[in-house]
C-alpha cells in the first residue's frame, strides 16, 4: 500500500483525495470532482500548474545534462542559478548552498550556524531559538526547531539546546537573552508563521536585532512557505528593519516541480568561511542537480518575463476584499498577510469526538464545494497561486461562501 502522509491507515487510498490532474489553477480528483486549488499545492505552486516557462527549462536540461553532482564538482546551471538568486536579492557577494527540501535545508542551516560559531571562537554557542507554534520541517533536527506539536517527544526530537519563544511577546525574549544570550548560535524565524498564518511581532524582531549586536549569533529567515512573492516580495525578510544573515528558500523556488531548496548566505558570513578556508561538511546527492537548477532558472525566467508585483497587487486586492466580506458576513476571525491568509469558520465538524479526523472532515467539506483548502486549528488557510486570474479567484470565493453557508447550517442544527 501507499502510505499517505498525515493520515491514519483507515483514511488512505480515497479516490476523492487522489489528484489525477492539475492544470492552471484547477485540480481533478479520482472521483471526477474538480476543485480550484487554494493551497498552491501546499504553497509550492506560486505561478500556476504546468507553467510553460518552467517546463521548457526542465525539458531542455533533461536532454542536455539531466544529472550532475555537486559533490566536489559543479555544473553551469548551478552557478547560474546561484548568481541570479544573489543578484535578484542584492546580495551579489553572498553565497548559495543547495539542499533538497525545507526540512533538510533547516538542518543544514543549524549545522552552518554551529560551524560558524566555532569558527569565530564561540565554541560554547550551541543554542538554537525559534518561535512557539512554528513549523520548520519533519526531520529530527527540523522537528526540534519546530514549535508546533509534531509528536517530538515520541520521536526523541526534544533537546534543551532548542528553545521556543512566543512570536508576539518581546518580554520572554528579553529575559532569555539576559540569561542565555551568549550561548546562542542561531535564531531562526518564519516572517509569517506558516501554521495558522500568525504574524511575527515587530517588537520581537527589535529585541532580536539588539541581542544580535550584543552576542553575535546568526539570524536566519525561514522563507520556505512565504518566499517567492507569497507576501509581495522575493523574500519577506528583506523588508525587516535589518537583514538576516541567512535566508532559506524552497517550495515556490521551483514552482513545485522539483524537490529543491537553497540557503542564501550573506557576504559577511561567507567571508568568515572563505578567510579561514574552512570546509562546510555538507552534501546531498540530489541537491543542486541540473533538473532542480533548471526548474529554479525557469522560475527566474518567468519572473523576468512578467510584472510580478502588478500581478500580485491585483490578486491581493480581490482576495483581501472578498475574505474580509466573508469574515464580516459570518463573524469569522481573520488573520495573515499578503496571499497567505487564515479564516476561522463556524465548524460543527470540529466538535467531532474523533478529533484526529476533524481537520480532514473540514478539508473534505470544502473539497465537496469545489475548493481545495488547508485545514488549520479552528479554521482554514487560503493560499492562492500568485498568478491566479482575478476571475478564477472570484469563482473560488463564491465556492468558499457556499461552503461556509453549509457549515453555518450544520452549526445551527
Amino acid at each position: 500500500m501507499l502510505w499517505e502522509a498525515l493520515l491514519p491507515p483507515s483514511q488512505m487510498g480515497n479516490p476523492a483525495r487522489m489528484i489525477t490532474g492539475a492544470n492552471g489553477y484547477e485540480l481533478t480528483f479520482g472521483d471526477g470532482n474538480k476543485a480550484i486549488c487554494l493551497t498552491s499545492g501546499l504553497w509550492n505552486v506560486n505561478f500556476g500548474y504546468g507553467n510553460e516557462v518552467v517546463a521548457d527549462r526542465i525539458e531542455r536540461a533533461y536532454r542536455k545534462l539531466h544529472y550532475a553532482t555537486l559533490f566536489r564538482h559543479s555544473h553551469p546551471d548551478a552557478h547560474e542559478a546561484a548568481q541570479r538568486i544573489l543578484r535578484k536579492m542584492g546580495w551579489n557577494d553572498g553565497a548559495v548552498v543547495f539542499s533538497t527540501s525545507g526540512s533538510a535545508l533547516n538542518d543544514t542551516i543549524v549545522k552552518l550556524a554551529l560551524h560558524r560559531a566555532a569558527l569565530v571562537g564561540n565554541n560554547h554557542a550551541k543554542t538554537v531559538v525559534s518561535t512557539t507554534g512554528s513549523y520548520h520541517g519533519m526531520t529530527i533536527a527540523s522537528m526540534q526547531l519546530s514549535g508546533d506539536n509534531l509528536n517530538q517527544a515520541l520521536y526523541g526530537a526534544r533537546s534543551p539546546r532548542y528553545v521556543h519563544l512566543p512570536a508576539d511577546d518581546p518580554d520572554p525574549w528579553r529575559a532569555f537573552f539576559e540569561a542565555r544570550g551568549s550561548s546562542v548560535a542561531l535564531i531562526i524565524l518564519e516572517p509569517l508563521l506558516g501554521t495558522g498564518a500568525f504574524p511575527l511581532s515587530p517588537a520581537v524582531l527589535d529585541v532580536i536585532f539588539q541581542a544580535r549586536k550584543r552576542h553575535g549569533f546568526l539570524l536566519s529567515a525561514d522563507e520556505v512557505a512565504v518566499g517567492f512573492y507569497r507576501l509581495g516580495s522575493l523574500a519577506a525578510s528583506m523588508n525587516w528593519p535589518e537583514p538576516p544573515d541567512l535566508i532559506g528558500f524552497s517550495k515556490g523556488l521551483t514552482n513545485g516541480t522539483e524537490a529543491s531548496a537553497l540557503m542564501v548566505i550573506s557576504s559577511q558570513i561567507k567571508e568568515e568561511f572563505v578567510q579561514a578556508d574552512s570546509m562546510f561538511v555538507h552534501g546531498e546527492t540530489q541537491a543542486g542537480s541540473p533538473m532542480a537548477t533548471a526548474a529554479i532558472l525557469g522560475v527566474l525566467d518567468f519572473l523576468d518575463s512578467v510584472d510580478i508585483k502588478a500581478i500580485y497587487d491585483r490578486l491581493y486586492v480581490a482576495v483581501d476584499s472578498d475574505l474580509q466580506r466573508l469574515a464580516d458576513l459570518y463573524g469569522c476571525k481573520r488573520r495573515g498577510q499578503g496571499l497567505f491568509q487564515f479564516l476561522a469558520v463556524p465548524n460543527e465538524l470540529s466538535q467531532d469526538q474523533r478529533e484526529e479526523f476533524s481537520a480532514l472532515k473540514l478539508h473534505d467539506h470544502f473539497l465537496s464545494h469545489g475548493v481545495s483548502i488547508q485545514p488549520s486549528e479552528g479554521g482554514i488557510q487560503i493560499i492562492p497561486s500568485i498568478t491566479m486570474p482575478v476571475d478564477t479567484w472570484k469563482e473560488a470565493a463564491h465556492r468558499l461562501e457556499n461552503g461556509l453557508q453549509a457549515l453555518n447550517h450544520l452549526d445551527a442544527q
